[in-house]
């Protein structure tokens, strides 16, 4: 079960164009649950879209692109920025004159100004969650692309450091030319560990399901968590979050302001 507004997802279309007024929720939205539209090149699952507290426009999706298949051509955006998350398979994606195959777990954004596009250069179906945001601040392309540059990362290039909950991947930690704070990591967390105690924070975070499940607590209400589901929780909403069962979870949590 999620906690979501749901008129302005039935009237989402996938990028940045759906009109809605609607302030996103806490929640998590379920990947079982997400419906399935079929598309020439393989699939599309709107996950959600709306206004945040510092974005006065996110949109979440997930697509599934077959052997060959791409997206899109290559595109520029001078108003919003944009981030990939490869869920399963194998993605080519080039930002500007880079280009770089990314596997599970690994994560380009392009930034305002800077062309982008990607294919799917595996032997087997691709699936990836793409998010794009609009900051209310506001931003130039030009200061953008002069100072703050786009990012491919392999998960497997980034390192990991172990603790005694789990482990932690830092996969950046910047700002941009639209936002202060823009900071994405990875967590692997023990069976029956809870992550931190209940808490708030100013900024607005996302978390993406990559392995095992978890309890994230907010508000005082507990939402079940598998692989593929994506938890959003808004800005000073109290939230914690426990793995259940007999294996390790392991997540990305994104947060900005």
């Amino acid at each position: 079960m999620k906690r979501s507004p749901l008129p302005f997802l039935l009237s989402l279309v996938f990028g940045l164009t759906a009109v809605s007024a609607e302030m996103i929720e806490s929640g998590v939205w379920k990947w079982t649950d997400t419906k399935v539209e079929k598309t020439d090149s393989g699939e599309k699952r709107a996950l959600f879209a709306g206004e945040a507290a510092d974005l006065s426009n996110l949109s979440v999706h997930a697509t599934t692109l077959n052997p060959g298949e791409k997206s899109h051509a290559s595109q520029t955006h001078d108003n919003r920025e944009v981030m990939v998350v490869v869920k399963e398979g194998q993605l080519s994606v080039t930002i500007g004159a880079e280009t770089k195959i990314l596997g599970p777990g690994s994560v380009a954004v392009a930034l305002a100004g800077e062309s982008h596009g990607w294919h799917n250069a595996g032997t087997t179906p691709v699936t990836y969650y793409v998010l794009q945001f609009q900051s209310r601040r506001g931003f130039t392309g030009d200061l953008a692309l002069k100072n703050e540059p786009s990012m491919l990362i392999d998960e497997q290039d980034v390192a990991f450091s172990a603790n005694p909950r789990g482990g932690y991947r830092g996969f950046f930690n910047r700002s941009t030319a639209s936002l202060e704070l823009f900071e994405l990591h990875e967590t692997t967390l023990m069976e029956g560990v809870q992550n931190h105690p209940v808490h708030t924070h100013g900024a607005e975070e996302m978390v993406i399901m990559l392995d095992g499940l978890v309890d994230l607590e907010i508000n005082g209400i507990r939402y079940e968590g598998k692989p593929g589901d994506v938890y959003f929780i808004a800005a000073m909403d109290p939230h914690t979050l426990f793995t259940k069962g007999d294996k390790p979870s392991r997540y990305f949590a994104f947060q900005w302001r």
